[in-house]
């Protein structure tokens, strides 16, 4: 059984290690690598032999049992069910990893993503132009807040399923309180999608690596809203067809994201009929150009010759404290408040006592400022600003 071969490559090196497609470019196919490193032929050095002594391929076989058994179909990318898409990206999922309906990969699928602070005309536009896609595409998302969740919740009151990536396995929970819209979606005929097996938690790295599967899995993505920094604009840098909504205004810090990737060459999106160009087989994508830095000002060259040296001392670096508007709700501000005007790393506990929150709510909350680059973990479950 060749998928077996596929989940032991995934169980030994881990879920979008870009190992694995070397070894398969080494030894031509999965069973091959197993037989090179059972055979003890690899040549990859004692960390990689260490790895593939972890687990035999009757591990792999047990694995796959228990997770047809809970539900859960494994495909790989031999399977017909592979996005096509997504085989031809960069570093794609030897396997991915369904709950619901393996058939919706089939589909036309839209990536649709964007801001976890929705501005009110980007939910006006978005809840129009979803409801207009939804008549040729399946739509590509995730069940954070703001735009992600208004996709999803347009295609099931549409009467559409929506296909969903997930940062963790199916035994993990993200966002909080996702579990119910991801469980109807579902029952209606839709799908929860993972490169990840049994027991691994959201963590930064693994949001990264999301954003080449969303952006990758389907021809075209359409982002709504994008600040800059904003997790959405991964999302794009992995898309081969990057389109976004037009922003309602042009220096506004909520679409500033958006813009630079406009200015880069990203597409404008109008109407359905921007998307059809992605779609044609002999688009090859669309080449972003490098981002644009400020140029340094320049010194006045008579001064420069004129004036005394003098050494200089060295300058702290500015930190310029963030607004209220750069967070997505009230309390990720109060607990970057909390974090900020503390002189060093605040421990969990005190976060929680003066946010009054409760402990599944504020490690939600510091995930999201640490995948945003602000807030970083320290030892003793601490958590400080990311220098």
């Amino acid at each position: 059984m060749m998928k077996a071969y596929y989940l032991w490559l995934v169980m030994c090196f881990g879920a979008g290690s870009p190992e694995i497609w070397e070894l398969l470019s080494r030894f031509q196919s999965p069973e091959g690598v197993y037989n090179a490193f059972r055979d003890n032929r690899s040549a990859a050095g004692r960390e990689l032999n260490e790895k593939a002594a972890e687990y035999s391929i009757e591990d792999a076989k047990k694995k796959l049992s228990e997770l047809s058994a809970s539900g859960i179909a494994a495909v790989s990318t031999e399977d017909e069910e592979y996005p096509k898409a997504l085989r031809e990206a960069e570093n794609p999922p030897v396997m991915l990893f369904i709950k619901g309906d393996k058939a919706l990969l089939k589909n036309k699928l839209l990536t649709v993503v964007g801001a976890r602070r929705i501005t009110p005309y980007t939910h006006e536009a978005q809840s129009r132009i979803c409801k207009e896609l939804l008549s040729d595409y399946t739509l590509v998302t995730t069940l954070s807040e703001g735009c992600d969740q208004l996709s999803a919740v347009t295609s099931l009151c549409e009467g559409k399923p929506f296909i969903e990536i997930m940062p963790c396995s199916f035994n993990y929970e993200y966002p909080h309180g996702s579990n119910i819209l991801r469980q109807e979606n579902i029952r209606r005929g839709g799908c929860s999608v993972t490169e990840y097996i049994f027991d691994t938690p959201p963590s930064s790295p693994y949001f990264q690596r999301r954003s080449r599967i969303i952006g990758g899995i389907s021809p075209a993505a359409l982002i709504f809203q994008a600040g800059m920094g904003s997790g959405a604009l991964r999302t794009a840098s992995f898309s081969k067809a990057p389109y976004f909504l037009p922003p309602y205004d042009l220096f506004s810090p909520e679409y500033g994201g958006a813009v630079s990737f406009i200015r880069r060459g990203a597409l404008i999106y109008f109407d359905k009929s921007d998307l059809e160009i992605a779609y044609d087989p002999d688009f090859s994508g669309i080449e972003l150009l490098p981002e644009r830095k400020k140029p340094k000002p320049k010194k006045d060259r008579q001064d420069e010759n004129t004036a005394p040296k003098k050494e200089k001392a060295p300058v702290a670096e500015e930190v310029i404290p963030l607004g209220e508007e750069s967070f997505e709700s009230e309390l990720h501000y109060k607990v970057y408040e909390i974090i900020s005007g503390a002189e060093s790393a605040v421990p969990f506990d005190i976060i929680l006592h003066k946010t009054g929150t409760d402990i599944a709510e504020l490690s939600e909350i510091l995930l999201d400022l640490e995948i945003e680059g602000i807030v970083s973990p320290q030892p003793g479950n601490r958590f400080g600003l990311k220098v």
